[in-house]
């Protein structure tokens, strides 16, 4: 297949917004299409190299592969191997035990399955994984598995039939992707099903014969429809990269801005072009031609260091990080990926034989790392104590299955026995924070009914991304309302994770007063909240000690306060009450971190702000004496 010059400089446009959007710049709220615009390349180039190879006689599975196996493992295999000495010294026995399931599922060419397990892509949490980059990468190699096999089979019933088959697959995707991303969003965003539409659009460009350099006069009117249609196609990527952010619902049908613009770029960006030369800049092919080591390392250098730091010195540190991907990628470029291209240094069983040697023994570490339980021995006995935070059974508190429902669960999951009966019952409506509080507000109020659900606030109207069925629940729980009259509604949630959402509230006390007009809604407002997390920052707490009553600043996210008057100012108009867990735990700036709880010392929060059993105690005994 003949090199194109601007293929190398699209590559660029790919991986740069994809580094900047991690390294959380800004700049490029979309970014994270990058992902997608690596896919049709990936697809049309695949594709392209099948086709020749079958028009010349000359295709195999086993040269594919071989192919594959010398761009994408050495790399891959390298990166991994220089994460683990990073992985030892600056992961929790958690982290640690988590990172090696990650390597085994990465060899195993399954990662977008094991973090569609783990969490959302657009999570907090998810900044903190080392190999979480690697989803996309699984997604192709899926593809891999599945496509030339099935195109050298249908290629024996004519181009035609072949065509018509890759064509109605990519419809098929495409509509299951825009149902999914409705109905299991994070399912939607890391599975192969709803993503190889994308391979295949690339796949499709491919089929299309290569379009004439047109500079005769008489092919004038050809040229100038070239080169609007490559322009249109790199408009189509900068309107994905600066107008999607994080709430965009995507992949969708929105993703066809950025796939349809790749492919008119594929298609129509020549090398003469104007879109063809500004893809063809001597800048923009070097960043392309080592784009993929660039997109393997720039995660690991983002998530150790905010694994290292989460507050504000690791986002300080970004710029500098960002900076140093490209001689870290140049050198992976130089001597992991060129040595390995190299058919006279290498044949083909030798790197088959040192790719599956090397996978074995990749796959061994993170196995050894899971069976050791990310061990915890190499830490003081004090670390071994806040580490065990990361395995704290929150369930019995929250009513986790029952009256707490976890994300892509509907309404149809909550426990009957979650509502209370009686005319004294109260109810709690709220998220993943009302679920860790309901345990102090149960031993206030007996006759509690929680109704909590994970990332679903209690905002009447307001549809997320990544909660499909929130609406629903929020419905169901003003319906529980209207059958059961409370005597209080409490709402209580995240409220920093939920933006200027929140200026809606007054809606949902407007909605609770028209169907209980007797029910007194009280909002509880932000509990205390730590980057990255509490017993994070008590693991280098330098007294080595915990006592009731320890009170710190450090890591405490400055934003509440300025939340908590959004929500006081978009309730000013109704009837609610609003109290203030700030007002309980913090004082001059310093927030209560442990408390006497059933005998023995307890961190208020076993995360970044979800309350112990020890902390909703304590809080719910002093907001409702």
């Amino acid at each position: 297949m003949q090199y194109r010059r601007e293929i190398d400089g699209l590559r660029a446009v790919a991986v740069v917004p994809v580094i900047l959007f991690h390294a959380g710049a800004g700049l490029f709220g979309g970014g994270y299409v990058g992902v997608d615009i690596f896919f049709v390349i990936s697809g049309y180039l695949i594709t392209g190299i099948i086709l020749a190879d079958i028009a010349a006689g000359r295709f195999s599975i086993a040269g594919f592969y071989e192919r594959r196996a010398r761009r994408i493992l050495p790399a891959l295999f390298a990166m991994i191997v220089c994460c683990l000495p990073a992985a030892w010294w600056l992961m929790s026995p958690a982290q640690l035990a988590a990172f090696g399931k990650s390597i085994v599922a990465v060899v195993l060419f399954v990662s977008n399955l094991y973090f569609w397990q783990e969490s959302g892509y657009f999570a907090a949490a998810a900044a903190s994984k080392p190999l979480l980059h690697t989803w996309s990468l699984a997604v192709e190699e899926q593809y891999y598995l599945l496509f030339p096999p099935a195109l050298a089979l249908l290629w024996r019933f004519g181009r035609r039939v072949s065509l018509g088959v890759v064509v109605l697959v990519a419809l098929a995707s495409l509509g299951l992707c825009e149902w999914a991303s409705r109905h299991a969003a994070d399912a939607n965003f890391y599975l192969a099903p709803t993503r190889v539409w994308e391979l295949l659009a690339g796949s499709l460009c491919a089929f299309v014969p290569v379009a004439p350099v047109a500079t005769p006069a008489a092919k004038r009117p050809v040229m100038a429809v070239q080169q609007a249609l490559a322009l249109a196609g790199l408009g189509l990527i900068g309107v994905a990269l600066l107008g999607f952010d994080a709430e965009t619902r995507f992949p969708s049908l929105y993703a066809l801005l950025p796939v349809v613009g790749t492919a008119l770029v594929v298609l129509f960006a020549r090398a003469d072009t104007l879109a063809g030369r500004l893809l063809g800049t001597p800048l923009l092919v070097g960043i392309g031609l080592v784009s993929y080591s660039a997109y393997l390392w720039h995660q690991p250098l983002f998530a150790f260091a905010r694994i290292y730091d989460g507050g504000a010195q690791a986002e300080r540190l970004m710029p500098v990080l960002t900076v140093l991907v490209a001689p870290l990628a140049w050198l992976s470029w130089k001597f992991v990926e060129q040595p390995f291209r190299n058919r006279q240094r290498f044949d083909r069983r030798t790197i088959f034989r040192r790719a599956a040697v090397a996978g074995v023994l990749v796959a061994a570490c993170g196995l050894v790392l899971v069976a050791g339980h990310g061990f915890v021995g190499r830490f003081s006995p004090y670390k071994q104590a806040i580490y065990a935070y990361d395995h704290y059974d929150y369930h019995a508190h929250f009513r986790d299955g029952s009256c707490f429902i976890e994300q892509d669960l509907d309404a149809s999951h909550f426990d009957p026995g979650c509502v209370a009966s009686g005319t004294d019952s109260v109810l709690l409506w709220g998220d993943s924070h009302a679920a860790a509080l309901s345990l102090g507000l149960r031993a206030r109020y007996p006759a509690l009914t929680q109704l909590t659900a994970s990332a679903c606030p209690p905002l009447i109207g307001v549809a997320f991304r990544y909660r499909p069925h929130c609406r629903a629940i929020n419905d169901h729980v003003l319906g529980v309302i209207a059958r059961q009259q409370p005597r209080i509604v409490f709402l209580h949630g995240e409220w920093l994770n939920y933006g200027e959402h929140i200026r809606g509230i007054d809606r949902t006390v407007a909605a609770i007063a028209l169907v209980s007009p007797g029910s007194r809604v009280i909002v509880i407002a932000s509990v205390p909240q730590w980057k990255p997390g509490l017993p994070s920052q008590m693991v280098d707490d330098p007294a080595q000690a915990l006592h009731a009553g320890m009170m710190r600043h450090d890591g405490l996210l400055p934003k509440l306060a300025a939340t908590d008057a959004m929500l006081a100012r978009a309730l000013a108009p109704t009837a609610a009450t609003i109290v203030y867990p700030l007002q309980v735990l913090c004082r001059a700036g310093d927030c209560l971190i442990a408390v006497d709880h059933a005998g023995h010392i307890e961190l208020t929060a076993w995360d970044n702000a979800h309350l112990t059993a020890g902390g909703a105690l304590y809080l719910a005994q002093r907001l409702f004496p």
